[in-house]
């Protein structure tokens, strides 16, 4: 009898052993093992779950190295992210990071363990991952495994080694260190050379941001030039260009890298740099970042913000204020919008503005309607301008110019004036210095369903009140019913042969359908397709819709909504660059002497460029750029004469990718 119950245990737990290791799922936690299969939330043949975020580490049960080989792998492309990180936790080096069907296929950790994080976002869903767990002998620790693991100093240095030189040359490689000395290529006390051209990123090695300082710097001035960028490659924000004597000073990355390129000529040298490497905290997201890094919709919001951003204000064109009824308005210019402002700069429209409040009105029966300005300050130099009219449904979403764009004001008879719309400029004025009102428009004539725009701007920079009459004719009503979908993003972005979009909704009232509207120009827009709406909602709803013909160059998209009684209201409009499979731009311009190309390629091609002056063409070459992001110097450009020149690239397939004048001093 006890045989008997020891062979029952021991079989059962044999069993249990065995279970433990048939397969894993992420989001089953941690797992230490040699042996098994690992699956997405789905398990076997099953589809994960949308909104799911799980981080887990995976290491090896005997004191080798776990390798993870994926047989299969499919994710949504655009949102949902498998990052793989070699070690016990996310601060270990990145291996990559892994969506649609770009599997990672056989990861290997180098230290023991292999750390997941698993990111879905809340819309489509796809059959996930399998991939079977095995083991292997570690690799044995060198001079630069990049591991600090016998007592020993510096970066880059780990095993039975010396202690690590904390002193690193432009030259030498990228960089994790928050410590140590940044020289040019001649290292201390020795000059750089001529004709270089590198590319390195320095990163901090503890999750903060790196700060280096410069305690000198010394290049030829005209021709060799640092340039920096925050972040870790040359696509991050450009921070500057020195040469000279115009030392960087002290430069801190805000996403915890620096991206250098240097770039000396074919002629003098000088001493170069030296610098000192730190690490300091990043600073914290704020709600006006810029960056969408933590799941909230919205444009110019990021860090610890509520989910929606914060609405427009007035000030702001897609903030403005619905006109819905014969009232006066006591308006007050609180200041400069994050949209822009009229300015005759850009293309003849009001002068100058320094603050703005901006209106909306839509026509709900036809008649006639007048406004009268009066500034309640003597000093105060009020301006205002007027377009439309736009077709009915349009709303400051689809006919407010995007945010950095200037607000077209020509007074040509139909020439587009705001992006998305068809409206012209139907009145300007200037309502100047204590001056009791001037009339916009005599009686301006409104057909139903015609949409109106309004500015209003003080030329004096001052916080002041004016007064705003309307005056609507007997019969004449404008709507302002609710809008029948909360819209909280419409957005897209190339891919190779179409155009992906997708929107948000929070609500929906009355919703039949979207239809997908395109344009080549941004104001005559056609049908491309449509979708099911919801009807009533009130939950968060995502749509999508891919543009399997799109144009080369910019493509502009809006929705149109429809209820179900037929009216409907347009989106905000968004434009999509499709590329000829790169994209270059030219710097430095002005330049006195060197020329680079910026290049960064979705695919390796032949291309030639051809410079020209004002009568023909002075020199052509061609050149092989691989896939990837590239800087290529145009030496031939050092031996031109001083004067405009045209610098174009064609493409294998005879397209051109960019035509631009540059100067040489």
């Amino acid at each position: 009898m006890k045989k008997k119950t020891k062979l029952i245990l021991a079989f059962f737990t044999l069993l249990t052993l065995n279970q433990s290791v048939v397969g894993q799922n992420i989001g089953d936690g941690d797992l230490n093992a040699c042996t098994g299969s690992l699956f997405d939330t789905g398990g076997s043949g099953g589809s994960y779950s949308s909104n799911e975020t799980i981080t887990e580490t995976y290491c090896s049960d005997a004191g080798d190295c776990i390798s993870i080989n994926f047989s299969s792998f499919a994710t949504e492309s655009c949102c949902d992210d498998l990052t793989i990180y070699d070690g016990p936790n996310i601060s270990s080096p990145l291996i990559g990071v892994y969506n649609g069907t770009a599997s990672p296929g056989t990861v290997t950790s180098t230290s023991g363990c292999l750390t997941f994080v698993w990111d879905s976002d809340g819309s489509i869903t796809a059959a996930g991952w399998e991939a079977a767990i095995s083991c292997v002998a570690c690799p044995p620790p060198t001079c630069s495994d990049g591991i600090i693991n016998q007592g020993e100093a510096g970066v880059d240095c780990g095993g039975p080694c010396p202690a690590c030189s904390l002193n690193h040359n432009n030259g030498d490689g990228d960089w994790n260190s928050c410590t140590g000395n940044l020289f040019d290529t001649g290292g201390s006390g020795s000059n750089y050379s001529s004709s270089e051209l590198i590319t390195e990123t320095y990163c901090s090695d503890a999750g903060d941001c790196i700060s280096i300082n410069f305690s000198s710097f010394a290049t030829e001035s005209c021709c060799d030039d640092l340039t920096i960028y925050d972040g870790p490659n040359i696509s991050s924000p450009l921070i500057g260009v020195y040469n000279g004597t115009t030392s960087p000073g002290t430069v801190t990355s805000l996403s915890g890298c620096l991206t250098f390129v240097w770039d000396s000529d074919g002629s003098i040298t000088a001493a170069g740099w030296e610098a000192a490497i730190s690490c300091v905290a990043c600073p914290v997201p704020t709600c006006s970042d810029g960056i969408q890094n933590q799941g909230e919709t919205g444009i110019d919001c990021g860090g610890p913000c509520p989910a929606v951003c914060p609405p427009n204000s007035p000030e702001d064109c897609l903030g403005g204020t619905s006109i819905c009824s014969d009232v006066t308005f006591n308006g007050n210019s609180n200041g400069s919008g994050s949209d822009t402002d009229l300015d005759s700069s850009n293309d003849g429209c009001l002068s100058g503005e320094n603050e703005t409040s901006w209106y909306f009105f839509e026509a709900q029966a036809a008649g006639t309607l007048e406004f009268l300005i009066d500034p309640q300050n003597g000093t105060d130099d009020y301006d205002f301008a007027m377009w439309g009219p736009y077709p009915s449904g349009s709303t400051p979403a689809s006919i407010c110019p995007p945010v950095g764009a200037p607000v077209r004001c020509s007074f040509a008879a139909g020439a587009p004036t705001v992006y998305g719309g068809t409206g012209l400029q139907i009145g300007a004025g200037d309502v100047s210095e204590g001056v009791s009102g001037d009339d916009i428009v005599d009686e301006l004539t409104l057909a139903i369903g015609d949409v109106y725009i309004l500015v209003v701007d003080n030329y004096s920079g001052t916080t002041s009140p004016f007064t705003m009459d309307i005056s609507l004719s007997s019969g004449l009503s404008l709507d302002c019913a609710p809008l029948p979908i909360t819209l909280l993003d419409f957005n897209g972005y190339p891919e190779e042969g179409y155009n992906h979009l997708y929107w948000v909704t929070a609500s929906e009232i009355n919703n039949d359908h979207f239809e997908i509207e395109k344009s080549i120009d941004g104001v005559l827009f056609h049908k491309i397709g449509s979708t099911n709406g919801s009807g009533n909602s009130l939950s968060q709803l995502s749509y999508e819709f891919n543009d399997n013909n799109p144009s080369l160059g910019i493509n502009y998209y809006r929705l149109r909504q429809v209820d179900f009684d037929g009216k409907f209201k347009y989106s905000n409009v968004i434009s999509i660059k499709q590329s000829y499979g790169a994209e270059i731009s030219i710097f430095p311009n002005p330049t006195q002497g060197k020329l680079n190309l910026n290049v960064v390629s979705r695919e390796p091609g032949n291309y030639t460029i051809i410079i020209s002056d004002v009568f023909k063409t002075i020199h052509k070459e061609s050149m092989f750029i691989d896939k990837g992001n590239h800087i290529v110097r145009l030496n031939y450009f050092n031996t031109v004469a001083a004067g405009f020149y045209l610098i174009k690239v064609i493409n294998e397939n005879g397209e051109t990718i960019t035509h631009q004048k540059v100067i040489k001093k």
